[in-house]
């Protein structure tokens, strides 16, 4: 069985985003770029014709995309990387998805199921059609600002409970061990007691076992720390 993603850009009309911009700055003219992850499934079999199932597409939107590919680097495109993986922007991949960079293969898949993990836990309600944004609720950049006003740099500001998509800082804990490839600390309650230095941030779900975890588990952080 033969795997592939490959992506195809899609120039989609502004109105279908009216959430991803600012109506007051933007004429109806304007367009907003979206991708597609297309997912392709080869199915050889013996002595018969081989199969080839309809795809399976996500979309996301070109301001995510850029996002975590930059995440992604930030991970794998270091001189300490055991196999430094650079991925080219989207506009410089090659139109066959066959002669994709090993790096920007790894890179789709590890998007296309970050979408389809985010999309399940919000009740896949957006499964047939991921844009990589509002499927996680965030504070806005206003707060962070205000944040970053009492500490010394955006650096020591931990997001307690982010993802790689709504993430405003580079020091975040998320829920999938897998969003590690885009530099997530892990867990929030997985974290040694210890851990945290500097300035937190907390948005977690909100629902009551949640957020009585969270508070159990910052008193406990809080002790240690005393």
């Amino acid at each position: 069985r033969e795997d592939n993603i490959s992506i195809s850009p899609v120039t989609v009309p502004y109105l279908e985003h009216e959430h991803e911009h600012d109506h007051a700055s933007q004429s109806k003219s304007e367009k907003s770029k979206v991708y597609s992850l297309v997912y392709r499934r080869k199915i050889k079999t013996k002595g018969a014709a081989q199969k080839n199932p309809k795809p399976f597409i996500v979309k996301i939107n070109e301001l995510h995309y850029l996002k975590l590919r930059d995440m992604f680097h930030s991970v794998h495109d270091r001189e300490s990387s055991f196999r430094p993986m650079q991925t080219p922007s989207p506009w410089m991949l090659e139109k066959n998805p066959n002669k994709y960079s090993a790096a920007t293969n790894v890179f789709h898949h590890l998007v296309f199921c970050m979408l389809l993990r985010y999309a399940a836990l919000a009740g896949a309600q957006q499964i047939f059609d991921l844009r990589g944004g509002g499927m996680q609720g965030a504070i806005n950049t206003e707060v962070f600002d205000c944040i970053e006003e009492t500490t010394s740099s955006n650096k020591d500001i931990i997001e307690c409970f982010a993802s790689p998509l709504n993430v405003y800082n580079s020091n975040f804990c998320s829920l999938f061990p897998e969003d590690r490839h885009f530099g997530s600390l892990g867990d929030f309650f997985s974290l040694p007691l210890g851990f945290f230095r500097g300035t937190h941030e907390a948005n977690p779900p909100f629902c009551p076992g949640m957020m009585e975890c969270m508070i159990e588990r910052m008193e406990e952080h809080l002790s240690h720390a005393d």
